[in-house]
């Protein structure tokens, strides 16, 4: 199943021929190489000659071998002609200094394009950047394009069928176009991958076991709040001595992967953001069954990471509430908007219900407030909105 990115490549289209570098950020396999080949076709269509387009993938094929700026600058030597020049590089995190070679271009009539799959050191390469540049932020599909995709192919479809799919296998594209028994088994061959790539050969990683225990450790526990040192005892208890530094820089190293997202707790009384017991979420929820845990027997923390990634992709910034010694799963700001939002797997008992409005009733401003849940009863009441899990996912703005 071929599943088009028109969020992201009309965005691309935008910024075809504009004086600024095109780099599209995210986690492996989410999708940046099939955006980059649409904005190919779309030069194509606009008469560009094929001899001005030129591919330069740095992971696998004729240029792999390419690990810094000036093995690079040779190959950039040859590409360079009067006639404008349109270059797309994949996955240049690979290239020591690559920007250094990015900015011999600036002068030059060229029109770059950047995926990059582990932002470590991102920001001082981007300040080193002579030219301007638009990050593009790339996610693995969510609920609605997979949606939107079958509406095209006018595939027959229930949507509750597909939203239980992607409940366990997420939203990496290529995971669409496989048979159930193949999916965990490409995600878990992902996950390696991503692992050893971008987390163990970009850093000084002592032990692979102790990370791997760690990630596992956060998978499981999606949506609790922890410290580096509050993790760091829990593993000292298991037997294992690894320290909160370890922890932190491990864990910093999975953020810069793109793997997973740590969220700040604010305190809403004070209106201040709170240094410890952060959140932890990844980006796509589909590695966690990869990992051999069961994401339908964890429904309420599945269903917060999906909100989570679905209000990232909807340009919001998050993070979590604390309400005296209560919390708001999420608080989400855009410009001047800001929402807040209680999200659990299903108000089954009145108990549940008070509970999940309650906390929001308790925040005394009239911002708009959100219960999600998986119930197909709409509980909306006193002002605060009730949405079922798939009718949130499929609405364009709320």
């Amino acid at each position: 199943m071929t599943i088009e990115r028109e969020i992201y490549t009309n965005q691309i289209k935008e910024l075809i021929d504009q004086n600024c570098i095109k780099i599209l950020a995210g986690i492996k396999r989410a999708g940046k190489t099939k955006i980059l080949k649409n904005t190919i076709e779309e030069l194509k269509k606009r008469q560009t000659k094929k001899e001005n387009i030129t591919e330069i993938n740095f992971e696998n094929g004729t240029y792999h071998k390419i690990k810094n700026n000036t093995q690079l600058d040779k190959i950039l030597e040859k590409k360079i002609t009067k006639e404008k020049q349109y270059i797309f590089f994949y996955e240049i995190q690979n290239v020591e200094n690559w920007n250094e070679s990015i900015n011999k271009l600036q002068n030059t009539n060229t029109d770059i394009y950047l995926t990059i799959s582990n932002k470590h050191k991102l920001n001082e390469k981007l300040q080193r950047l002579k030219q301007d540049y638009k990050i593009i932020k790339i996610y693995p599909l969510n609920f609605k394009e997979i949606i939107e995709s079958k509406k095209e192919k006018k595939e027959k479809y229930n949507e509750k069928l597909i939203f239980e799919e992607y409940l366990i296998s997420g939203g990496i594209p290529y995971v669409s176009n496989l048979n159930e028994d193949l999916k965990l088994t490409y995600l878990e061959d992902l996950y390696n991958s991503i692992i050893f790539k971008e987390v163990v050969q970009k850093n000084p990683i002592k032990s692979t076991m102790i990370l791997d225990q760690l990630i596992r450790f956060i998978t499981l526990n999606i949506g609790f709040p922890f410290s580096a040192n509050s993790i760091s005892k829990y593993f000292k208890k298991q037997g294992l001595k690894i320290s909160h530094e370890t922890v932190y820089n491990y864990l910093t190293y999975c953020e810069e992967a793109y793997f997973i997202h740590k969220v700040k707790r604010e305190d809403l009384i004070e209106d201040k953001v709170l240094k410890t017991n952060e959140k932890f979420y990844l980006t796509d929820h589909g590695f966690r069954q990869a990992l051999c845990l069961n994401n339908t027997e964890c429904l309420s923390q599945i269903l917060e990471n999906i909100v989570y990634m679905e209000m990232l992709r909807r340009g919001y910034s998050i993070t979590i509430g604390k309400l005296r010694d209560k919390e708001i799963d999420f608080i989400c700001i855009k410009n001047d908007e800001k929402i807040y939002f209680q999200i659990t797997d299903y108000l089954t008992c009145e108990n549940d219900e008070k509970r999940e409005f309650g906390e929001l009733l308790k925040i005394e401003n009239n911002y708009p407030k959100f219960v999600i849940s998986a119930d197909e009863t709409d509980f909306s009441q006193k002002g605060i909105k009730h949405y079922n899990i798939i009718e949130f996912l499929k609405t364009k703005s709320i």
